[in-house]
Parts: structure tokens; C-alpha cells; sequence
């Protein structure tokens, strides 16, 4: 069900990817064909400006996605709301700052960003791109941290709905004004900006009908900033390294190459937001996915969620380097003509090399931030993020000029991953050897004195067999033989209603698990079926026949405490014996 999961979550995240980076990709594509390469060079230079989006973005999207998820699975919806609500506010405040800042300050920036250099062309081109730019920052910030919100409230459609309306805004406001207004950098941004102005439309029509996320007036503290703070400074730091690692890559390959390979390199950032969406997907995914499983200490679930990451960046991630590879003359040439294409199809073979390598590091920075290893974390943005690829580019490009360039980026992301191996060696003081090792998961992880018993079944006539494999259990850990009946009755009344409640032809899955600690009995139960709240069921059999569902009777009855969510497209309903 993890697995499952984890790859449907990949697709909403990986369209949540490309909602800022299509724009920027066709701005490429439409600069290449239809203007100069000094204005590819200088639309190379505004790289940062992307990331600095993305950074925000990437803040308080992932800050509120950890936070709202956390206490939507313990059930307190009116503390998730909250966060939301002064979440938006400042976001709101922080994105028209932002906004009017590069506007007004677009010359300096530019300079600062390495248009002093052939300053004549570069200068105002690239200040025209910012400026365009600029009027869109808000909405696109808002964009960045709406999507995750719409897949945890389940609505995974309108996500598609508003990067094909993006995409396709932008692609027509490109080609006006490349084809009837001069096709000035300015006009280019300015129809990216516009594009995003519609895909936020299209996200705030989630909150027209039902929504369970909801603004709070009231709920607006700003202390509620905290936790958001604390979840979404790491992604922000890992951004703000890609930031600083686009700046000091820009000025390395200035002084070393000419701004023939500094227009290559251009063109090589935008082709590559494709396949670096994926990789991007498969870190987002995991921290949705880890920061839950981490906080229920499923340390099965966390497994599968590495098993899948690998799967991903060795199956899917694999495939697109080599479709990438054997088709890198066509790719550059869509891109750019003569000795541009060429070094920039050179680019892209190298450039894919890394891809898997990288699809694993960006597991890794999510797992360490959701998982609360922190010094981990900021050792994955900037040694992962910056160092590493920094200096391999100021090396081999100092001695092997462009061919070194491109050879930096599959090498450092091996040189990263071996050395998280070392680091994993000197924790556990041995070769790292099983999965529990390689997610950094000791012994304790569980507590010292607790007892759990985990199972999935997928049809309702495992029922029976899970309620006696939850009594062997109880009963092995000396509970009492009353508690053990009672917790297979829980396991099998409960397992077979939700099973009832989805007479349908999907495969469904059905997982338990048993906590035991100190006499103290936790179940929770996690399925992939509809929207079904046992405790509301339980509920109305107060005014059913009393010989009617005899065991849900008996649950209510027995149980001190019980709760229900659905979060992720998962029911989650936990009981407290």
C-alpha cells in the first residue's frame, strides 16, 4: 500500500514540480528559436530568480504539508487549519515584498547576478527578464505551497487542471510576443507571470465547496509560525544553496569559458528541469510520506519508502538518462543552432549520467528533515547541494575547460553519496549492511520496552486470520487471555466493515498494527478504501437493534479512545484499549 501510495503521490508532486518549471522551460525554448544567445546567456544569469521562487516555495510548502499532515493524522483539525491560515497570511505578505523589491531593485540585481561582465548587452536584458518576472512572484510562491494542500484534501484533479492552464498561457503569451510584439525579455516574463496569475485562480476554486482545509480568521498567531518554521528551513536551505550554487557556478564558468559555454550551460539548466522535476518528485514525495510514517515510528513503512525511491531513480530516473542520452543531438538542437547545440547536447550526456545518483541524495535530504536528523539535513544542502558540485566545477573547469564542466555533475553526485556511506560506517561503527542501517534507524527506534505486531491483508476473508494472529500475539506477550479476544475481535469486526463498505473491483489493503507497551494496548488500522469513519458507524448502531453488529458494540465499550482520519488518501482509525 506504501508502494502504491508513494508512486501516486510521486505524480502529484512532480506535476507540483513542473508548475513553475514549464514556464520556465518554454520561456527557454522560445528564447533559443526566436532570440539572440546573448539573450540566453542573460536569461541563464536569472537562473537564481528560479530558485530564489522555489526556495520560498518550497518553505512554507513543505512547512505547512509537514505540519497540516502531522495534525491532521492526530486528529486535531482545528490546529492544522490554524497553521494554515497565519501560513497564508505571512506567505501573502512576504511574496508582494518580494515582488516589489525585484521590480524596483531588477539593475542591481542583475549586476549582482553576473551581468557586469559584456554589461552593454547583458545588463538590460537580464533586468528586463527579472522585472517581468517580478509581477508573477507572489502567485507563483502561492502556487508552490497550494498544490501539496490540494492532494492532502484529495483533490489531485484540479492540480492537473491548473498546470495545463499554466502551461498553456504561458506558451501563448510567449509566441504573441515573440511573433507580434518584438519579442523583448520583458514581454516573455511577462506572459510567465500571467500564466501564473491563472493557475492560482484555478487552485483557489478548491475552496468553493467542502473543503477541509479552511481559512481561520480567528486562528491567526503568529506563534503558529514555529512549527512551520522548523519543518520548512531545511527545503529552504537546500534552495538557498541551488541558489548560491547557480551564482557561483555562472561567474566560475565566465572567468574559465566564454559565454558561448555560460549560453550552453543556459540552455543545459532548462532542458534538465524535466528530468530534474523527477528527481525533485522523489525528495517531496518522501517527505510527505516519511514525516508521518517517522512520527508513528513505522519503520516498515519507512522501508518500503526508500525501497520505492530506489525503484524510482534506478527504473524511471534510468530511463530518462538514457532516452536522454541517445536523443541529446535532437533535444539541443530544439533548443539552439550551431556550436551552441553542440556543446549543449555534450552537456546533456554527461549531465544525465547522474541522474539515478541524484534521485537517491534528494531522498536522502527529505528522509534526514523528516526524520529529524537535522545536521544531516544541512550537511545534504550544502555539501550536497553546493559544495560538492562547486568544486568539481572549479577544478575541472580551471584544467579541462567545458568538458570538465559537464564531467562535474555526475561526479559529484557520487562523490556526495559515498560520502553519506562513510558517515553512515562511523554512526553504526560497521559497513552499513541492511535497510535499517541505510536509514539511519538504531535499535531504539521503537522504545526499549515495546511490542508490535504488523500485518496487511487485501481481501475481507483474511479477517478471520488476522484476529487469530493478533491473539497468538497478545498472548505470547502475556496479556491476558480477555485482553487478547478482545483485540482479534477488534482486528476482525473492524478489518471485515471496511471491507463491506468497498464492494468494488480495486485492490484494496487493509493494515494493522498492535502496540504494546507497559500492559497499554494501541491498534491502528490504515487502508487505501473510501472515505469510511468506523467510529461514525459505531455511532449510529445506538439506535440499531441491539442484536445488530454485536462486535462493534462491544468495541465501543471497550475502548477508551478512538479517532479517525483521512490524510494522503489513507483512512487512518486508531483505538486505544
Amino acid at each position: 500500500m506504501i508502494n502504491k501510495l508513494f508512486f501516486q503521490t510521486l505524480m502529484v508532486m512532480l506535476i507540483a514540480e513542473l508548475s513553475t518549471s514549464v514556464a520556465t522551460l518554454l520561456d527557454g525554448v522560445i528564447i533559443a528559436r526566436f532570440l539572440s544567445t546573448k539573450a540566453i546567456a542573460a536569461y541563464g544569469l536569472t537562473s537564481p530568480y528560479t530558485n530564489m521562487i522555489k526556495m520560498f516555495g518550497g518553505f512554507f510548502g513543505t512547512g505547512i504539508q509537514i505540519v497540516y499532515s502531522r495534525y491532521s493524522a492526530k486528529f486535531q483539525h482545528e490546529k492544522a487549519n490554524n497553521v494554515f491560515s497565519v501560513t497564508a497570511v505571512v506567505l501573502g505578505v512576504i511574496g508582494i515584498a518580494a515582488a516589489a523589491g525585484m521590480f524596483i531593485f531588477s539593475d542591481q540585481l542583475a549586476l549582482f547576478l553576473g551581468a557586469s561582465k559584456d554589461a552593454d548587452a547583458l545588463l538590460v536584458l537580464s533586468s528586463n527578464y527579472i522585472r517581468g518576472l517580478a509581477i508573477g512572484t507572489p502567485f507563483q510562491i502561492a502556487v508552490l505551497f497550494m498544490i501539496p494542500l490540494m492532494h492532502i484534501d484529495n483533490d489531485k484533479k484540479r492540480i492537473a487542471i491548473a498546470i495545463n492552464v499554466t502551461m498553456i498561457t504561458n506558451l501563448l503569451g510567449d509566441l504573441l510576443v515573440v511573433l507580434l510584439f518584438d519579442g523583448h525579455l520583458f514581454g516573455i516574463a511577462l506572459s510567465t507571470s500571467v500564466s501564473a496569475v491563472f493557475g492560482f485562480i484555478v487552485l483557489m476554486l478548491h475552496f468553493r465547496h467542502g473543503s477541509s482545509i479552511k481559512f481561520n480568521l480567528h486562528g491567526i498567531h503568529i506563534k503558529n509560525m514555529g512549527e512551520v518554521a522548523r519543518c520548512g528551513i531545511v527545503p529552504a536551505v537546500f534552495r538557498s544553496f541551488s541558489m548560491i550554487r547557480g551564482f557561483l557556478l555562472n561567474n566560475i564558468i565566465l572567468a574559465y569559458t566564454s559565454t558561448g559555454v555560460l549560453a550552453a550551460h543556459s540552455l543545459l539548466q532548462n532542458i534538465k528541469v524535466m528530468p530534474n522535476s523527477v528527481v525533485m518528485a522523489i525528495g517531496t514525495t518522501t517527505i510527505a510520506l516519511a514525516s508521518v510514517l517517522y512520527a508513528e515510528k513505522d519503520t516498515k513503512g519507512l522501508k518500503q519508502v526508500f525501497l520505492s525511491a530506489v525503484k524510482v531513480s534506478f527504473g524511471v530516473c534510468l530511463f530518462i538518462s538514457a532516452a536522454a542520452f541517445v536523443f541529446s543531438k535532437p533535444i539541443a538542437m530544439l533548443f539552439g543552432a550551431g556550436e551552441i547545440s553542440a556543446l549543449t547536447a555534450q552537456a546533456l550526456r554527461c549531465f544525465v549520467l547522474g541522474l539515478p545518483a541524484a534521485g537517491i541524495k534528494m531522498f536522502y535530504a527529505n528522509y534526514f528533515q523528516a526524520s529529524n536528523h537535522k545536521k544531516l539535513s544541512y550537511y545534504c544542502s550544502v555539501v550536497g547541494e553546493c559544495v560538492s558540485i562547486v568544486g568539481c566545477v572549479y577544478i575541472l573547469t580551471k584544467y579541462f575547460g567545458a568538458m570538465g564542466l559537464w564531467m562535474s555533475y555526475p561526479l559529484s553526485e557520487i562523490i556526495f553519496l559515498l560520502s553519506l556511506f562513510v558517515i553512515d560506517a562511523v554512526r553504526f561503527r560497521r559497513i552499513p549492511h541492511s535497510l535499517n542501517d541505510l536509514l539511519f534507524i538504531d535499535g531504539h527506534f521503537d522504545g526499549e520496552n515495546v511490542k508490535i505486531f504488523e500485518q496487511s491483508i487485501h481481501t475481507i476473508e483474511e479477517s478471520q486470520p488476522l484476529s487469530q494472529s493478533s491473539i497468538e500475539f497478545c498472548k505470547a506477550n502475556h496479556l491476558e487471555t480477555k485482553t487478547s479476544m478482545y483485540v482479534g475481535l477488534v482486528a476482525e469486526e473492524v478489518a471485515s466493515n471496511i471491507f463491506e463498505h468497498n464492494q468494488d473491483k480495486k485492490e484494496h489493503f487493509v493494515d494493522l498494527k498492535i502496540r504494546i507497551e507497559n500492559g497499554s494496548v494501541l491498534i491502528r488500522f490504515r487502508d487505501n478504501c473510501r472515505p469510511f469513519n468506523p467510529k461514525d458507524r459505531i455511532e449510529m448502531l445506538k439506535d440499531d437493534e441491539p442484536e445488530h453488529h454485536i462486535g462493534l458494540r462491544i468495541i465501543s465499550k471497550l475502548s477508551k479512545n478512538m479517532e479517525y482520519t483521512h490524510v494522503l488518501e489513507l483512512n487512518q482509525f486508531l483505538i486505544e484499549l
